[in-house]
């Protein structure tokens, strides 16, 4: 699926509307993938435009998948090492990451969700069959 493109560590330039596909749009803002937030959606960290600083250094950006582009534009290194200095350590791997909220869960196996997200889901199906 699409989605499965978008991992922790992915290279991405995020393309607003406004400009239309146009890759070097002064509005397009590069970044990269730190854990997806729904289907269509990731959370991303921003650069400020044409430095190697981080402009979201608190917080990722929710960012919906249509308005991003996977381009690799720096040493994957470099991404590597930010994101373990930001607390996600290094294993780049799908699966590894709950697609929900982001939380490490291991070896991918038969669940792409952490416990409390699945036990979540689970009941969230539960009241849609009891309406």
């Amino acid at each position: 699926m699409f989605e499965d493109y978008f991992i922790r560590g992915t290279q991405v330039i995020c393309i607003p509307t406004h400009a239309e596909g146009n890759l070097c749009h002064p509005d397009c803002e590069e970044g990269f993938v730190t854990a997806h937030a729904s289907v269509n959606t990731v959370f991303v960290r921003y650069f400020y435009r044409g430095t190697d600083e981080l402009r979201t250094i608190i917080n990722s950006e929710a960012t919906d998948m249509s308005y991003l582009v996977i381009k690799q534009l720096r040493p994957q290194e470099q991404i590597e090492d930010l994101l373990f200095s930001l607390g996600y350590g290094t294993d780049m791997r799908p699966g590894y990451t709950c697609h929900d909220c982001g939380v490490w869960i291991g070896p991918s196996g038969s669940s792409m969700f952490c416990e409390v997200c699945q036990e979540r889901r689970d009941s969230d199906k539960k009241g849609e069959n009891n309406v």
